[in-house]
């Protein structure tokens, strides 16, 4: 059984005759009757049965014709999805970033990227954790990763820069208003952490230890987002890494000192690999345009 048998199925069951349906498949009557054979031969069914001068599905055909029909609708979604890749864009670009940049840094370089390369760029994104990104990295999925420094050596990652640690608090929590708060202030807290599979929650976990801070850990989440919303409804505080997303109503941002860490961003790449044009370039505009994003990020 092939793809042509299942069209010639849809296309019989549809018409329920064999030389209407052959007629609108463009082939023979001969041929059709033998593909149809051969499918029931396949499957160990009967799919038709006579009726009256024509035919109609077997309850086994109807069944299996609802499978075909969802079968069929992927797969022209599918050739579509190329069609248009093919058809709207020069070059395609995969990336993947972690969730912190992706309300800021990342469509800021995509949008000056596309006005400086002056080409039709078709970007696949996607967003996860460090970690993850590094899978996806490694199998082939993506080809550049902005990430934490992973510090593994079958990528090469570049810094691009660095962002500070913030406490989120609740709007009426203790600490709220203060210009900035020690790590040692901490202890005791309940806290929303980023999940055990971050990269960030095993850095925070060395932070308190190194400094000698107990904090309570009653949650956790792998995006910034889920943990401001918990922190603005008074489950907990929470440290992310500096960004204009943890600026909002509901909460206070604060400043933390003591930490001795700054998270930094970087683009990876495969070791010993090379990327296709489009991702070169972009590669190269990144690292000539960080600047300019830092200082924006700390303006």
């Amino acid at each position: 059984m092939n793809y042509n048998h299942l069209v010639y199925f849809q296309a019989l069951a549809g018409l329920e005759n064999y030389r209407k349906a052959a007629q609108q498949l463009h082939i023979t009557q001969p041929s059709l009757s033998n593909a149809i054979h051969n499918m029931e031969e396949d499957l160990g069914v009967q799919l038709f049965e006579k009726k009256g001068r024509g035919i109609r599905l077997t309850a086994q055909g109807i069944k299996f014709l609802e499978y075909v029909n969802r079968a069929m609708k992927e797969l022209n979604e599918g050739e579509l999805m190329l069609s248009y890749e093919l058809a709207s864009s020069d070059h395609f670009l995969r990336l993947g970033y972690v969730m912190s940049v992706t309300n800021d840094v990342i469509p800021e370089w995509l949008a000056g990227f596309r006005r400086q390369y002056r080409k039709n760029v078709f970007f696949s994104c996607i967003n996860d954790t460090s970690d993850a990104l590094v899978n996806e990295l490694l199998n082939g999925n993506v080809d550049l990763i902005f990430c934490a420094d992973m510090k593994d050596p079958r990528i090469i990652q570049t810094p691009l820069f660095r962002r500070d640690p913030v406490l989120l608090t609740p709007k009426d929590h203790r600490l709220a208003n203060r210009k900035s708060v020690d790590i040692s202030e901490l202890t005791g807290e309940p806290f929303i952490a980023h999940s055990r599979k971050t990269s960030f929650h095993r850095i925070m976990a060395e932070v308190y230890l190194r400094s000698g801070t107990h904090v309570r850990i009653v949650s956790e989440a792998d995006e910034d987002r889920a943990i401001i919303g918990m922190v603005r409804k008074g489950l907990g505080c929470g440290v992310v890494l500096e960004s204009p997303e943890i600026h909002g109503e509901g909460f206070s941002a604060i400043p933390i000192t003591g930490t001795g860490f700054q998270g930094e961003l970087c683009i990876g790449r495969r070791a010993n690999d090379t990327l296709p044009d489009a991702a070169e370039a972009f590669c190269r505009y990144v690292l000539e345009n960080k600047e300019g994003i830092q200082q924006s990020e700390h303006s």
